[in-house]
């Protein structure tokens, strides 16, 4: 619960300016013993306040602090002490209190008990639509119009006689509850659900799962707004019953979703229409990936038409990372490319969602929107590879890209590689990688792409002192020696750092 409301600290000055009579009875300020004692309490409701305004928002014990705290401001007012320490022990008491109690009631109401009060719910909400971390979005291909056609396990509806169902009250025909003994077949049955638009879901098994979960079932289950999540126990025992999942769909009909499945096969497979035949999946993840930073432009309002899921990307061409990182996996999965969806549960500014792939037996990380800077030349995308094949400790160096949460992948069966997983990072495969920096190497570097027809300048180097260096020449102008000893006829040229992964991306506008 988020709670912005600031009480006003009205006027302390009391009045200062008012005068008192002379017949006025002083007030009894008391010993001097007693005015330390009332110092002290004083300082304890000063505290008291303080951690109460610290902890009012968990489930109420800055109300008790905030109360604690009232009581020593009156007991050191007893004692004759004039400290505004307890004066502002008070205000923040009082806040706590207040606070403590709003978030205390709060917490209350999400507590669902069924009317046989045999089970409590402790549930979270999520608005995916609105979720400024991105809506996590996921999609495994999997053809909707075919999903009947594929053996998946029996899901275990009300009608069924099973154990689970016993124990939940007040089931109707829009309700799902999945009894069964494994993860695989439990998400199996939720996607199905998914599918069918049920409402809610009971599952047997606690699968902690994340958004990323939901989306990397069948099309991304773009046609969900909002998820509430929690758990059910046994109110007498605290004994788990269930996981819990209560689904909000779009206004949207069995046509409508069917059309809207059709436009992202079709904008898929003219992106996997450009991967030659016997392309290996290195290429493939390539071809994929330029081709998306190519075809989607990052929604900074957060806010455009299903800007946070597969539609929006593949479709309306407008997206947030989610949804970049859920056609990504989308479409590799059609090329037979493993792949999963990793995600950054950050605050609200700097949460983030990419993808993990297995090239060959290695496990990679790719983020797509961050190789697209938004950027064209005479109308053609500048495409970044910074964040293609890099290693879990090379991309959690980067801001947002701590992980939280992987999705759970039902059908990635690749075998693990004993190969060097620096292998399949874009700089070392295409040979622009290197351990010192001179005119020399970098003409070196330069020549080959210049003979690979390269507009783009890309190189890499391994240590801070070179990367350094590199930057100097750069903004020294020496670097043009190696550009045009190198072949290129060029002059004028932007180029992109990242000071992180210690990379250089040279892009000459005249060659566009």
């Amino acid at each position: 619960m988020n709670n912005n409301n600031y009480r006003p600290r009205g006027n302390r000055a009391a009045n200062r300016n008012s005068t008192r009579s002379t017949g006025a009875r002083r007030r009894r300020r008391g010993n001097s013993k007693e005015r330390s004692i009332g110092i002290g309490f004083a300082i304890v409701s000063l505290v008291c306040g303080f951690l109460g305004l610290a902890s009012c928002w968990f489930f109420g014990i800055g109300t008790v602090f905030g109360i604690i705290g009232v009581v020593f401001f009156i007991i050191a007012s007893a004692q004759g002490s004039r400290s505004r320490m307890k004066n502002a022990g008070l205000v923040l008491s009082i806040i706590s209190i207040v606070i403590g109690a709003v978030f205390a009631v709060s917490y209350i109401f999400m507590i669902n008990k069924d009317n046989n009060g045999t089970a409590a719910l402790n549930g979270y909400s999520i608005d995916r639509k609105n979720n400024v971390t991105d809506r996590s979005s996921v999609s495994e291909r999997n053809n909707y119009s075919d999903r009947n056609d594929v053996d998946q396990p029996e899901t275990k509806y009300i009608d069924g006689d099973n154990s689970l169902k016993n124990k939940i009250s007040n089931l109707s025909a829009d309700d799902a509850v999945i009894d069964v003994n494994n993860k695989e077949d439990a998400y199996s049955q939720i996607e199905q659900a998914i599918a069918q638009r049920k409402t809610k879901v009971y599952c047997s098994l606690e699968l902690d799962l994340n958004g990323v979960d939901f989306e990397a079932m069948d099309y991304g289950s773009f046609w969900l707004e909002e998820y509430r999540y929690g758990d059910y126990f046994e109110e007498t025992s605290g004994a788990f019953i269930a996981d819990y999942y209560e689904f909000k769909y779009y206004d949207l009909s069995d046509n409508d979703i069917e059309i809207m499945k059709r436009e992202i096969d079709e904008s898929a497979s003219r992106i996997i229409a450009k991967i030659p035949a016997g392309a290996d999946e290195w290429n493939k993840a390539k071809i994929v990936h330029d081709e998306l930073a190519a075809l989607i432009t990052y929604d900074l309002s957060l806010e455009l038409p299903h800007c946070h899921d597969l539609y929006g990307a593949l479709v309306n061409h407008n997206a947030v990372c989610s949804a970049y990182a859920s056609a990504y996996f989308f479409i590799l999965k059609q090329v037979g490319v493993d792949s999963k969806i990793v995600t950054y549960d950050g605050n609200v500014s700097d949460s983030h969602t990419w993808n993990i792939v297995t090239i060959d037996g290695i496990e990679t990380h790719i983020d797509v929107t961050w190789d697209d800077p938004d950027v064209s030349y005479n109308g053609v995308p500048f495409i970044s590879y910074t964040y293609f094949g890099l290693e879990q400790y090379e991309i959690q160096k980067v801001d947002s890209h701590m992980i939280d949460h992987i999705s759970y992948n039902v059908s990635n069966t690749a075998p693990a590689s004993t190969a060097d997983p620096k292998s399949v990072n874009y700089f070392i495969h295409e040979d622009c990688y290197i351990s010192s920096v001179s005119e020399s190497t970098l003409t070196d570097v330069f020549t080959r792409q210049y003979k690979a027809g390269e507009k783009v300048l890309r190189v890499r180097v391994n240590n801070a002192s070179d990367y350094q260096k590199l930057k100097s020449m750069c903004s020294s102008g020496d670097i043009w020696n190696s550009i045009h000893n190198s072949g290129y006829d060029v002059e004028n040229m932007e180029y992109y750092c990242d000071d992180e992964l210690m990379t250089l991306q040279i892009v000459f506008g005249d060659l566009y």
